[in-house]
């Protein structure tokens, strides 16, 4: 009876799908410039419909950039979002106040013009914070752990000025000393020099802050208050008792895990791609970066004396990383297996088995239908596809191994799977 309801717990929980985490790719002004452009165009397009790129300016008047004749401009810096909208054979320049109160055309120009070469030396540094402009050369933005609606703290030792505006030019109208505690109302806004900023409040002092600068991070998302240990393990019989002691704040995607050993991972949502480590709940967590964002995750054995934390990523691949405390991170595995990004792995107890799934998998079968939502087995000692389990019909949504060594899957075709991972073949 009890084994019966350790598979049911499994199947139910698998059945659980996250929802996909809405990238935030540009700043919400965009929607004012794609207003505009379908005005001007008498088109009635979506984002998806378009080819577009964005950056941050400091305009210095409400020309935002650029003046036309015959009009007269407030002067003042005021900070900017510029929208370049790739539509039959044209590019679109719009410009919108980061406040929204000003929205501007300026310009058409054919996507046949003439356009420099960029040099080699002038390639962006792709490890920069996503949900910035592009950063000058020899500029990368700080991956924020911060998103609108979080709260976090000034540490010990530190003290924030808190200005007008998001730029170290702009009047300051109060400091934060350590230990106080502030809400984030809006931002990111990111600077020439740099520096992350946050509007924030904190108690009546409302103003932007600086999150960070570089590699240096001056302010930290709000910890526990409550020690989250020394707690009973969740199950059947306590469930009906489950309630919220505290939260984790941070810029997460909707993945998290706890390790057997009581570590927290959480993966970063856009700006902070990678994975958040909780080597301790009360303590501020490691970050490893990823230049591309990581979809799902899972652990390596309790009883190794490494952290072992198998990722797949949004590129097909499957990574399994060395994340062991004190260490330097090594990547151990990786294997590109999916034509699609990632949507669930597993890592078998004894640490001999990795189990993959997205999209189209990559086999020597080489049979689209079949290859499509198939679950791949890797050996991890020889880095070799062991098998290909194929049969689900949609896209698989987790995996997870069974003590027995085989292995249960969960798909949106709705059904449960259970395999024999010696030969493939299918459970009943």
């Amino acid at each position: 009876m009890l084994k019966s309801l350790r598979y049911l717990c499994i199947i139910a929980l698998m059945f659980i799908v996250s929802l996909m985490a809405s990238g935030q790719g540009a700043p919400e002004q965009i929607q004012d410039a794609l207003a505009l452009f379908n005005q001007d165009t008498g088109q009635n397009l979506v984002l998806t419909d378009l080819y577009w790129t964005w950056e941050q300016l400091t305009a210095t008047d409400s020309s935002l950039g650029c003046p036309k004749d015959g009009e007269f401009y407030t002067q003042g810096q005021v900070v900017t979002y510029r929208f370049l909208f790739t539509y039959d054979g044209n590019i679109y320049d719009y410009r919108v106040s980061a406040d929204r109160s000003n929205v501007r055309a300026c310009g058409v120009t054919s996507t046949d013009a003439p356009t420099s070469t960029p040099s080699a030396d002038s390639t962006p540094d792709p490890r920069s914070n996503r949900l910035c402009p592009t950063p000058a050369v020899g500029i990368s933005y700080i991956r924020t752990r911060f998103a609108p609606g979080l709260q976090g703290f000034i540490p010990e030792g530190n003290a924030s000025r808190v200005r007008v505006d998001p730029a170290t030019t702009a009047a300051q109208v109060g400091e934060l000393g350590a230990g106080t505690v502030f809400d984030i109302i809006a931002g990111p806004t990111c600077d020439a020099e740099g520096y992350v900023w946050w509007q924030i409040l904190a108690g009546s002092l409302s103003g932007w802050i600086a999150e960070g600068q570089g590699s240096e991070y001056f302010v930290e998302p709000l910890p526990p208050a409550a020690p989250l240990t020394g707690y009973p393990a969740l199950s059947l019989d306590n469930l009906p008792l489950v309630a919220e002691l505290d939260k984790l704040q941070g810029n997460f995607s909707r993945k998290v895990a706890f390790s057997l050993d009581s570590k927290l991972v959480a993966l970063g949502d856009t700006g902070s791609e990678g994975a958040w480590i909780y080597d301790n709940l009360s303590e501020a967590p490691r970050l490893l970066p990823s230049t591309l964002p990581l979809t799902t995750m899972a652990f390596g054995s309790p009883g190794s004396d490494k952290f072992l934390a198998l990722f797949g990523g949004e590129d097909g691949g499957i990574r399994l990383w060395d994340l062991t405390l004190d260490e330097p991170v090594v990547e151990r595995v990786y294997l590109l297996g999916h034509d699609d990004p990632v949507s669930a792995v597993a890592y078998k107890g004894d640490g001999s088995l990795i189990a993959s799934s997205g999209g189209l998998a990559y086999t020597t079968q080489n049979d689209l239908a079949a290859d499509t939502n198939a679950i791949l087995l890797w050996d991890v000692n020889t880095v070799a596809l062991k098998l290909a389990l194929r049969g689900h019909l949609a896209d698989v949504t987790g995996l997870a191994f069974l003590s027995d060594g085989s292995l249960v899957s969960s798909s949106l075709d709705g059904s449960v799977r259970w395999w024999d991972t010696t030969t493939g073949v299918e459970r009943t």
